[in-house]
């Protein structure tokens, strides 16, 4: 028998490795029912899981989550007592968008209504669980329907939470776009003040970094006045555009590296003004297209990435599109701060995109629109047990262009703050050592007298570097490293 393949009633077929493996059997899946969001919970030691889905399907029963479920390793349960009602229809249930841990305590964030049984009233877009009940319990004060907000977060939140979506009201305060929650209530949002009124506006994201607070949506423009801009910042005396990100429109997520790193993503293209193809870097003045960025092969103007990770200082995106920086990626990219890499696998097929991203308890889990994982019925969600592997990668570019990695020099962290290096000569010397960040920016220097000594890695942001060797004849080593 060849190698590679299995004969099976007297046929050959390719052996299938399996890179990745179903929850159960996922979600019952009918219509455009589907799971969009997962959150690795290590409070409730569980994988949240939301969406519009009513099932979720284990090997040997079927549990009735109406929208949100959970995953405790083996099998899958509702989440606390069900946010929701359910009249019977097999059409879906109203979809939670996310879930986040803020000052302790576990929010849902989605288009679900809440029923408040002392008020009598319905609540929508966002809840709190009340653990000791394993029930969830509307805000402060209600969010009705006619209001415009429609989402709390940003999923992965600050010290703040905002509540953002259209012009809307909430707790009796005039009408905005974005409301500032700090687990007590809500209240007004002084810099919004600033913005032109227009029932059009709206706002989706907001965050700080660098001493500055960012927010995405389209709005009219508050240093111009008359135009509608999508990407601006606060930085204490007033808005001003992002220097360079005029042109980042749709904007769906964002990723922060050490306080000292933006990742941006969504479904803006340089053909449109943007710096990059769908996900970006930017240091607070400066942009990286990181090799090029992301591409949809069937429609190159379209696609979009929906969801970015950083695990084990590597940055993922999720979403839809079909290259990382040429290579063939479907779906998913990991970028190690010089290239794209795809991951391998006859993976999450039976849909174009993917939704989210979650790790929990050390591995990676996805959703998306898919039925299929390595051929096996995965029904909208699976778990990454591919290791390291990876399939097509770009060109190495951005840090260390012109580099090709030498593992020949050691580098390793000594528990003091440092790494500690060896070159694989100890002639030739001194050696000028040369540390650079994912944007190319020389963020540390050191003098090797004899190939051996110490740099160190105190103050650096987490994440990947390269680190450069070069002495006076022009012999060089390169390598990447890891700030944990």
């Amino acid at each position: 028998m060849r190698a590679g393949w299995i004969i099976l009633f007297g046929l050959a077929v390719p052996a299938r490795a399996q890179f990745w493996e179903p929850l159960g059997r996922g979600s019952l899946a009918w219509g455009n029912s589907a799971i969009v969001s997962l959150y690795g919970d290590t409070v409730l030691d569980r994988l949240l899981a939301g969406g519009n889905f009513v099932y979720m399907v284990n090997t040997v029963d079927t549990a009735l989550c109406i929208g949100q479920a959970q995953w405790n390793g083996e099998r899958w349960d509702s989440l606390a007592h069900r946010i929701q009602f359910w009249d019977g229809e097999l059409s879906g249930a109203q979809p939670t968008y996310w879930f986040m841990r803020y000052r302790g305590d576990l929010y849902a964030s989605g288009a679900f209504s809440l029923y408040d049984q002392e008020l009598g009233e319905f609540s929508r877009g966002a809840a709190r669980l009340v653990p000791e009940e394993q029930r969830w319990e509307v805000l402060e004060c209600l969010n009705f329907s006619s209001t415009g907000m429609a989402a709390l977060g940003w999923r992965d939140p600050q010290d703040t939470l905002y509540a953002t979506g259209t012009t809307g009201s909430l707790c009796g305060y005039p009408e905005s776009c974005a409301f500032a929650y700090d687990g007590q209530g809500f209240q007004p949002w002084p810099p919004w003040d600033e913005i032109p009124e227009d029932p059009n506006n709206y706002v989706g994201i907001i965050f700080k970094f660098r001493g500055c607070t960012y927010m995405s949506g389209t709005f009219l423009d508050p240093v111009a006045g008359t135009d509608w801009v999508s990407f601006i910042r606060y930085c204490g005396n007033g808005w001003e555009h992002v220097p360079g990100g005029e042109g980042i429109w749709g904007l769906k997520d964002v990723v922060i590296q050490g306080d000292t790193l933006l990742y941006v993503a969504g479904s803006f293209h340089t053909s449109e003004g943007a710096p990059g193809n769908l996900v970006v870097a930017f240091d607070g003045e400066n942009w990286n297209d990181l090799g090029g960025g992301l591409a949809y092969a069937p429609s190159p103007g379209s696609g979009w990435v929906t969801d970015l990770l950083l695990w084990h200082g590597e940055l993922y995106a999720a979403g839809m599109f079909t290259h990382a920086g040429g290579a063939t990626a479907p779906k998913i990219a990991k970028w190690n701060g010089q290239q794209w890499c795809g991951l391998p696998g006859d993976h999450l097929t039976g849909g174009p995109k993917l939704n989210e991203m979650a790790v929990w308890r050390d591995s990676l889990y996805v959703c998306g629109d898919f039925e299929f994982a390595d051929g096996v019925p995965a029904n909208k969600i699976a778990k990454w047990i591919g290791g390291d592997a990876v399939s097509a990668c770009s060109d190495p570019t951005g840090v260390g262009e012109a580099s090709v990695e030498d593992t020949r020099m050691r580098v390793w962290p000594d528990g003091a703050g440092n790494w500690s290096i060896e070159l694989p000569t100890t002639r030739s010397g001194p050696w000028q050592m040369t540390l650079t960040n994912v944007l190319g920016q020389v963020v540390r220097t050191a003098l090797l007298a004899n190939g051996k000594g110490r740099m160190s890695a105190v103050d650096l942001a987490t994440g990947p570097y390269v680190l450069t060797a070069v002495n006076g004849t022009r012999l060089r080593y390169v390598t990447k490293v890891v700030r944990p």
